[in-house]
C-alpha cells in the first residue's frame, strides 16, 4: 500500500540474470508504484553498478536529468 503513495520519479534496475531480485520480482514491485520505470539490464546479474556501469551511470545520469 505504501509504493501506491510514493509521488517522486522511481528508477528500479536489475539484470536478467539476478537471482536475489528477479526481472518478475521487479516487475510486480514497479506495477505498485506510479509512473515507475523499470530497466531490465541484460547479461548482467544482481550488481548493474559493478557487472555494467557504464550503462549504469548512463541510465542514473539520464534519469536524474529527466526529472530536475
Amino acid at each position: 500500500e505504501m509504493l501506491e503513495k510514493l509521488k517522486l520519479p522511481v528508477l528500479m534496475m536489475t539484470g536478467d540474470a539476478d537471482t536475489s531480485t528477479p526481472p518478475s520480482i521487479l516487475r510486480r514491485a514497479a506495477a505498485h508504484i506510479p509512473g515507475a520505470q523499470v530497466l531490465i539490464i541484460h547479461e548482467c546479474g544482481h550488481s548493474p553498478y559493478w557487472e555494467r556501469p557504464e550503462l549504469f551511470n548512463n541510465t542514473i545520469l539520464e534519469f536524474i536529468r529527466k526529472h530536475k
